[in-house]
């Protein structure tokens, strides 16, 4: 992930972050139709990700332990949540994964 900051791909951030180069905010003080349409599908894209992001955290307690990015950690934070998000049931149907099922991220210590 750290190698693509400038690339084709953002963060959707809240009204919480700061604008910078790899995190897309809304537009805090919309003058136009075109700024509060792009805050209308903003906040829909951000509400996506919050509930997606809600449902992985319930299936995969190892996520709650990731806190805040920091400096060099995103590379491993984000295999971790890409590993999760492909383990994630389809269309919400939730299971519970067995101790025997369990296996750990190498070099990352949390279980899924």
């Amino acid at each position: 992930m750290e190698d693509e900051l400038n690339g084709q791909y953002w963060v959707i951030g809240g009204s919480s972050y700061n604008l910078s180069k790899h995190v897309l905010t809304s537009v805090s003080e919309p003058t136009n139709e075109k700024e509060n349409r792009f805050n209308q599908a903003h906040a829909k894209i951000h509400d996506v990700m919050r509930i997606t992001l809600g449902s992985m955290k319930r299936c995969f307690r190892c996520l709650m332990q990731l806190g805040f990015a920091q400096e060099g950690s995103l590379d491993k934070k984000s295999n971790i949540i890409k590993a999760c998000s492909v383990l994630l049931p389809p269309a919400g149907r939730t299971h519970r994964v067995k101790p025997s099922q369990r296996r750990i991220f190498e070099d990352s210590g949390f279980a899924v």
